[in-house]
């Protein structure tokens, strides 16, 4: 390669033989190179926990994970429900939301936890 002038550097494969495949960060996600396995980067969202909900920081929240392959479309569907309803309902965007919003929105984010544990194989064929 470098003697086309392509110049690699931090190359990194999936040698099954590397005793040294710890995870690595690939476009916004985390590969295991030893099981060739893509997984979600999920930021620690505990403190949104402690603030009051509103419907900026139901937005915040739905929009902190990066998944550019669509695996977690699901699970995000709700916070979008969430927001839609509150609109409907004329609710500020820095005014508190009702009880049962806030409750569902609190227990989501408990469950988004699960999302650490999603991995994606990247083979496609396996011989």
């Amino acid at each position: 390669m470098a003697e086309r002038k392509f110049d690699l550097r931090g190359w990194e494969h999936s040698n099954p033989s590397d005793p040294i495949a710890s995870p690595t960060n690939v476009l916004g996600m985390i590969w295991d190179r030893h099981c060739d396995t893509l997984s979600l980067n999920i930021p620690d969202l505990r403190e949104l926990m402690e603030e009051v909900i509103t419907k900026r920081n139901i937005l915040a929240a739905s929009h902190k994970v990066y998944d550019p392959l669509g695996i977690t479309g699901p699970v995000f569907l709700l916070p979008k429900l969430w927001l839609q309803s509150l609109w409907k309902y004329q609710i500020g965007w820095d005014q508190e939301v009702d009880i049962k919003t806030s409750s569902d929105f609190l227990k989501w984010l408990k469950e988004l936890e699960y999302l650490k544990h999603v991995q994606v194989s990247t083979k496609v064929v396996t011989l």
